[in-house]
């Protein structure tokens, strides 16, 4: 027991030693698991260092290495030199995190600048159109052509009760209105001409950058019109910027779609919104049957009508024309595309004779056509190929509160008039059915939006932060998660 117990002291410490450097490797080499970071090159040579160093005293406790020239030659030429290398190392390892800990405070100093820029324009964008925009271009828009407005106010509000004189001004009587005369409020004073109000409009450009109040606050560097979405001190990394409105009791929003990186708008009725008719995405031309016609129990839901006797169905209106002119003497050859297994297109081809689709409820070949009609609906695309683009509730209408809003042609001129950007816009009705705002429809024509309700938010973050610590750490302001105010925004 006691030859085991000096064992035990003997080998206890280049066994901890060996321990201690082969976990300083394994932790050097395998990246922590929750934040994926590894160890620099540094605190592997060390923890290799310490498992040498725990080798060598294990040799020397074992009396493998017995020879004192041999150990004098391992502290020389081993030893020391790992000592004096990893010192080294540890000192340029000290003095790098040093710098780039400096280097980081220096970029992140313009970054917060350029943050804090694209903040102050989203919050003018809002104040005049009401949400905030995802688009660098529209806000350089915004900088150079958009005015805003702002009220200076001369005079001050009196602390003292309302005189007689300005209390037959504003209609009150010392019994009815014992409460108000006690002062006056903003509103009284400007009504009873103590205080005035002018209204300015300011180029945003010049109210926030380039005037002459702009110019007197501090500033980390100038403001630069053309790189204002690039990151400071980067390779030309633009800022990453995303808007939305998030579910809440705020207010309603209107959207109309637009096609990505274009000028063309897509009435809401001819999205597919919850994919039902994902399959129907490469079909063209045709509509889509949404019931079953008891005269033709072989077609299904989301069979594809393209043809009518040979002539070619776009939209639901040449379904309508074509039946309107038949006489109840005559036979439909109705040509529809089915997508099977595997997205295989099935050419199904039904012959059916109009009068068998007569009965008391369907007397006419009109009333026919518009059964026939109701069973049929527009293809819709997908909407992954389509961005939302804000809509001011200035320009929609509602036959009903409970309808869906829409614009009409007029509508439609005002919005591509207030939103220059949208000039020579093209807007599809119905599907195939495509005006533009230069060739608009001369009859009246709904064009439906989307609505939600809630509270507009933005985002602008560095996409790619110097993060030389990899603590994760990237600069950003507002916020697309939480519903924030003016006064929460992240920095």
């Amino acid at each position: 027991m006691k030859d085991l117990g000096t064992l035990a002291k003997k080998y206890l410490f280049p066994i901890l030693v060996i321990i201690t450097g082969l976990y300083l490797v394994y932790m050097a080499i395998i990246p922590d698991s929750e934040t994926g970071i590894s160890q620099n090159s540094s605190f592997l040579f060390g923890g290799l260092t310490i498992l040498a160093l725990g080798v060598i005293i294990l040799l020397f406790v074992m009396d493998i290495i017995k020879n004192r020239k041999i150990q004098l030659l391992l502290y020389a030429a081993l030893l020391l030199p790992l000592c004096i290398v990893l010192i080294n190392s540890l000192y340029s390892s000290v003095n790098e995190t040093i710098e780039q800990i400096e280097t980081k405070k220096h970029k992140d100093v313009y970054i917060k600048q350029a943050l804090n820029d694209i903040k102050d324009i989203e919050l003018e964008y809002r104040k005049k159109y009401g949400w905030y925009t995802n688009d660098f271009n529209e806000l350089k828009r915004f900088l150079v052509i958009d005015s805003v407005y702002s009220i200076d106010t001369e005079g001050n509000v009196p602390d003292y009760p309302v005189t007689e004189e300005h209390q037959a001004i504003l209609g009150y009587n010392t019994v009815d209105n014992y409460i108000e005369i006690e002062s006056y409020d903003e509103d009284e004073a400007l009504k009873c001409g103590l205080i005035f109000k002018d209204t300015n409009w300011t180029n945003v450009l010049v109210k926030l950058f380039t005037g002459a109040d702009a110019i007197n606050n501090e500033r980390v560097y100038p403001f630069d019109l053309e790189a204002f979405q690039l990151v400071p001190l980067s390779d030309g990394v633009i800022f990453g910027l995303g808007a939305d409105v998030l579910e809440s009791d705020d207010e309603s929003f209107e959207f109309v779609y637009c096609k990505n990186e274009s000028n063309d708008f897509v009435s809401s009725q001819l999205i597919d919104k919850n994919s039902d008719q994902k399959d129907l995405y490469e079909i063209e031309n045709g509509v889509v049957l949404n019931d079953t016609i008891s005269m033709m129990p072989n077609l299904l839901e989301n069979d594809v009508l393209t043809t009518i006797n040979q002539q070619s169905i776009e939209k639901i209106n040449n379904l309508t024309t074509i039946l309107e002119k038949m006489s109840f003497k005559d036979t439909l050859n109705l040509s529809f595309t089915r997508v099977g297994e595997n997205n295989e297109k099935v050419s199904i081809n039904e012959s059916l004779a109009v009068l068998n689709l007569k009965n008391k409820n369907r007397k006419t070949t009109l009333s026919i056509a518009l059964y026939l009609e109701e069973k049929f609906s527009p293809l819709k695309y997908n909407p992954k190929n389509f961005v939302l683009v804000n809509v001011g509730n200035q320009f929609t209408k509602k036959e009903s509160e409970l309808s869906k809003s829409y614009l009409d042609t007029s509508a439609i001129l005002a919005f591509c008039k207030y939103r220059d950007k949208y000039n020579g816009s093209s807007f599809e009705f119905e599907k195939n059915t495509i005006y533009s705002e230069n060739n608009p429809s001369a009859n009246f024509l709904q064009f439906f939006t989307t609505s939600k309700i809630g509270t507009p938010v933005f985002t602008a973050f560095d996409p790619k932060p110097y993060d030389p610590l990899k603590e994760r750490d990237t600069l950003r302001v507002g916020s697309l998660k939480d519903v924030k105010t003016n006064g929460n925004w992240d920095e």
